[in-house]
């Protein structure tokens, strides 16, 4: 998991395992501010964990 400084905006990369196992890679680019990119960080990981939220939505 990461935020990370992409020109002036900011992008989220988050790592998670689908349901059979194999390594996943969701990114969001295009928050104006690190505290954005933290917080949807935030409730990515939250609701993933959770089994609340399907790997391909998109949040």
């Amino acid at each position: 998991m990461g935020v990370y400084k992409e020109g002036k905006n900011w992008k989220v990369q988050v790592y998670y395992k689908d349901w059979q196992g194999n390594r996943k890679r969701k990114q969001k680019r295009g928050f104006r501010t690190k505290g954005e990119a933290k917080e949807w960080e935030r409730i990515f990981s939250y609701l993933f964990e959770n089994s609340e939220l399907p790997a391909d939505c998109d949040l």
